[in-house]
């Protein structure tokens, strides 16, 4: 087979050396303050000496008293009849000090485009240089992971002035004149100063393949899956006809959507189709659609999919789980509390618990979360009541006035801490059990009011008196207060202070509900003044769990 000529457009190499010197004996020195234990490696005293020379790797280079090694960069774009290529070339040979043998590795990172095919591709050869060890991954047309975006994280060590540590501007330079090297070699590439060099390179490979892209093509040259030759060409090269058809969802409607969107989660359309079905996806509502296609999470759908599949949906719960999903797009339900829920039924049902998804709307999803959450809290730790004597609680919860009323809540339940966990989307349904915890949920307007603020206080004993203390207070998603929630916190800092340190507190009682068992249980101070419960819940616990 005749070996193809292959021209050096652009070459780079930078070579790094490092030798470390260590003594080759150790002091029997008794060690102090002013004599300290020296640095250690590998049984080998470190004798406070490195070098960055090459003549210094070179003389030490079988030294058992020294560390060494040398690692190199080399950056290549090379032309051959039917392709262009930029290699990046990373080896690096070490020996750790007092050892005999060196540790190789050797790296290949390629980005090619086919001058035939007009196929992009990019990949690595990690250990290339060994016949089993090794590993190779490649990646063709996928501009959705942005490769050349990508290969800019290479050159940030391959650029130095002499004697300097790598320099970002002349790396940012130089890619720049890489990238404009290679793609100088590909017809009818696009220049256009206003796209990235990934989507410049994806409407170059477009446009000589001829396809026909929509007005707003950048978009989805980020989006996966994308059609593939033989996909457009069953549809006349038409982009847009192509990529409906991988979803199922053909159709003048959804023509219309793909032709006009300015925005698109591929994540979430791929999982509402691959949940909800094509046709059922088509019959929603433009604006329900939409809301979807500009999905604020781009990670967590596989996760809340496996949970969805473990579960028979009827037809109703599925249109309801689609009315909750829509208020995931924009924040009105927190997606992480939706995917919770759907794994509180999925494991509820594992436990042999008849429920239902019922929930069409926040404010019955918030309960329905609530009541999921308590129940399976039975199975996991129990169901908790936190008793404070009725004094302390009317005096908490007194209402504070700051242009309107603002209400105290002292959270005693773990009912009462679920529902604030799913409507704040915080995680202080952990904190039921919690010894040294008291929490309020600080609420404007009304005591059912969703418009609230989540404040922890933690008390101590010092000096024969409690001292309470605000450890956090925070709004929904855990953000910070705005300055008009100031002056309520305050005053609402000052009663707890104030009842802490007089007699109207007294240290909380503790019951725990479990399926067939109930265990009580009494706060009191340790010697260090931090509270604790009087007996070994854990150990009790630990015999009731289910799992």
């Amino acid at each position: 087979m005749m070996k193809t000529d292959v021209e050096v457009l652009y070459k780079h190499e930078r070579k790094v050396y490092g030798t470390n010197f260590f003594k080759n004996s150790c002091s029997l020195e008794e060690r102090t303050n002013t004599n300290p234990l020296p640095h250690i490696t590998d049984g080998f005293e470190f004798d406070s000496l490195s070098s960055g020379k090459e003549e210094d790797f070179e003389t030490n280079f079988g030294n058992p008293f020294c560390s060494v090694s040398r690692r190199n960069r080399t950056l290549v774009v090379e032309k051959s009849e039917d392709k262009v290529s930029i290699k990046i070339f990373i080896t690096s040979t070490a020996r750790r000090v007092g050892r005999v043998y060196f540790e190789k590795t050797k790296n290949l990172y390629f980005f090619t485009y086919n001058l035939k095919t007009h196929d992009f591709y990019d990949g690595e050869i990690i250990n290339y240089h060994k016949k089993r060890n090794f590993r190779k991954k490649l990646r063709r047309n996928q501009f959705w992971r942005q490769p050349m975006t990508r290969l800019m994280e290479f050159f940030g060590g391959f650029f130095a002035q002499p004697g300097e540590k790598p320099s970002k501007t002349l790396a940012i330079t130089e890619y720049e004149k890489v990238v404009n090297i290679f793609t100088s070699q590909i017809p009818n590439y696009d220049k256009n100063f206003l796209l990235t060099n990934d989507e410049a390179l994806f409407k170059t490979r477009c446009d000589n393949l001829g396809y026909k892209l929509p007005d707003n093509w950048a978009l989805f040259s980020k989006v996966y899956p994308t059609p593939t030759k033989k996909l457009l060409k069953k549809h006349n090269f038409k982009f847009i006809d192509a990529l409906q058809s991988i979803y199922g969802l053909n159709g003048d409607k959804f023509k219309k959507i793909f032709h006009e969107i300015t925005e698109i989660n591929s994540r979430a359309l791929e999982f509402s189709v691959d949940f909800f079905g094509a046709e059922f996806f088509k019959q929603q509502k433009i604006e329900s659609i939409l809301k979807i296609l500009t999905h604020h999470d781009s990670w967590s759908f596989k996760y809340l999919l496996d949970n969805l599949k473990k579960i028979e949906f009827t037809k109703q719960e599925k249109t309801n789980f689609w009315n909750l999903f829509i208020l995931t797009s924009d924040t009105t339900i927190d997606f992480y509390t939706l995917s919770e829920h759907i794994d509180f039924i999925a494991r509820l049902k594992g436990f042999g618990e008849q429920v239902k998804l019922k929930a069409k709307n926040r404010n019955q999803f918030i309960d329905e979360h609530t009541e999921f959450s308590s129940l399976l809290q039975m199975y996991k730790k129990g169901v908790v009541y936190r008793h404070y004597n009725d004094d302390f609680v009317s005096r908490v919860e007194t209402p504070i006035f700051d242009n309107e009323y603002y209400y105290p809540v002292l959270l005693t339940t773990t009912e009462e801490y679920n529902q604030e966990s799913t409507v704040q989307s915080n995680c202080v349904r952990g904190y039921s059990d919690k010894p040294s915890s008291l929490i309020i949920s600080l609420r404007k307007g009304s005591k059912t009011s969703n418009e609230r603020a989540t404040i922890e206080y933690n008390y101590r004993m010092m000096s024969g008196k409690i001292y309470m203390t605000n450890i956090q207070c925070l709004g929904r998603f855990n953000n910070k207060l705005p300055d008009d929630w100031n002056y309520v916190v305050r005053k609402l800092n000052e009663r707890i202070q104030l009842l802490g340190s007089s007699n109207v507190f007294t240290l909380p009682e503790l019951i725990t509900k479990f399926k067939h068992k109930e265990i009580y249980q009494k706060a009191t101070f340790d010697k260090n003044g931090y509270p604790y419960w009087d007996n070994g819940l854990e150990n009790e616990e630990a015999d009731l769990l289910v799992w």
